[in-house]
């Protein structure tokens, strides 16, 4: 029996920014999150890498996904809503219903504009009740002699 011939490929380019091209690594240090976390971003099909042989090879488009997905999670955005948030950046103005692209971006506006109000009462709270424990410090201190 003849012996197996391997297919001899040439090692996958290694990504690196100045290429245009980042490893997994390189945006998991970049954004201060785990590659797991962009591995778990990719399986949700939220990013989409490019695959050289066995190594993932992220795109300046990637990153601006990530920076994206990143902002949105930091928002309180469901992943679902990441997804939605994502599709709009997606379609380009010119392709596509434009009436369905608008109602898409509007619902977005609607649910930022709604935590932006939450956000602002939660600090507006947080401020008061912090404001309320700096009198109760300084009525609890002992006077200085």
């Amino acid at each position: 029996m003849p012996a197996m011939c391997e297919t001899l490929r040439p090692p996958p380019v290694e990504p690196s920014p100045a290429t245009g091209a980042y490893a997994i690594g390189d945006l998991a240090r970049e954004f201060d999150i785990s590659t797991r976390a962009i591995r778990f971003y990719e399986s949700r099909g939220l990013l989409r890498p490019e695959r050289r042989g066995t190594v993932r090879v992220f795109g300046p488009a990637d990153r601006q996904r990530l920076s994206l997905i990143i902002r949105a999670k930091n928002l309180g955005l469901s992943l679902e809503e990441i997804g939605e948030h994502l599709a709009i950046f997606d379609a380009a103005p010119s392709s596509g219903d434009p009436k369905a692209l608008k109602a898409r971006a509007d619902r977005q506006i609607a649910l930022l504009l709604t935590k932006r109000h939450d956000l602002a009462q939660a600090l507006r709270d947080l401020r008061r009740i912090s404001s309320d424990l700096s009198v109760r410090l300084a009525r609890s201190r002992p006077p200085t002699r």
